[in-house]
């Protein structure tokens, strides 16, 4: 497992500032035309499904924060915390990211 960090994952560190301010353009932006995104047991296949799943996204009231980053089988494995939205409480995720390009050609949540 080799650790990295996240100025060696540029579009990593855009796609959570993109979240956290709501920003839908700055997050297409990271990702390819063909781009698979996996998140609560739903698959978002292209750029025009993108747009369903940042809306899904867009209404937690979760600030995300970047935790430790390592390759594990052909990923890069980033921990994110964040908090539940109506509790408030802190959880974890982890973002599992393929990349094309320097661009996001995959993201499986968990």
């Amino acid at each position: 497992m080799k650790k990295l960090l996240p100025d060696m994952i540029p579009a990593v560190s855009t796609l959570i500032e993109a979240l956290n301010e709501k920003n839908f353009n700055l997050a297409i932006s990271c990702f390819t035309s063909q781009t698979i995104v996996r998140d609560g047991g739903y698959d978002y296949t292209g750029i025009e499904k993108m747009t369903d799943w940042w809306h899904q996204r867009a209404t937690l009231n979760s600030q995300m924060k970047i935790g430790d980053a390592f390759e594990e089988d052909g990923f890069v494995v980033v921990k994110i915390t964040g908090n539940e939205n109506l509790s408030r409480r802190p959880v974890a995720f982890d973002f599992r990211f393929t990349f094309v390009n320097d661009k996001i050609s995959t993201l499986d949540i968990s």
